[in-house]
């Protein structure tokens, strides 16, 4: 169920959806970066820095998702993207959850998943009781191997 029911809305929800399938499926970020271009004409040729200079607030779909991709795209590594994502400003909640969404799709991939499930059970440094809640935003609360059938 979408939240937003305008045509763009759904046109941006369906674009992340993609771009994270695409992700999990392993898809290096120029090739996600070209398909999500091609199908839904989002400029993502842009770098956060570009994206920086002149974003501001702005709740709409078509502001939000291709920046909230790109900050992911762009981004070696989770923290990366959350990085980016809050410092070009403006609707930083929606664009860090989208970007977030993004990289932690990439990131599980990268690691694999038993290099995931090691980091969300490894105790967090200084305390052995619990784990590191960096994990969690890597590995979520339901591992699924998208190769291998449910």
């Amino acid at each position: 169920m979408t939240t937003h029911d305008h045509p763009e809305g759904l046109k941006g929800a369906e674009a992340t959806a993609l771009a994270i399938f695409l992700a999990r499926m392993d898809m290096p970020a120029d090739a996600i970066r070209e398909a999500i271009t091609e199908r839904y004409g989002y400029n993502l040729e842009r770098s956060p820095d570009e994206i920086r200079v002149a974003y501001v607030f702005n709740e709409t779909c078509q502001e939000t998702v291709p920046q909230a991709l790109v900050c992911a795209l762009t981004a070696t590594d989770f923290e990366g993207a959350i990085r980016n994502a809050i410092s070009i400003g403006g609707d930083s909640d929606t664009v860090g959850a989208i970007a977030g969404g993004l990289a932690e799709a990439g990131v599980f991939q990268r690691m694999g998943k038993a290099q995931a499930v090691q980091c969300a059970e490894a105790p967090q440094e200084g305390n052995d009781d619990r784990p590191d809640p960096r994990a969690f935003a890597i590995t979520g609360p339901n591992l699924v191997d998208v190769h291998q059938p449910a």
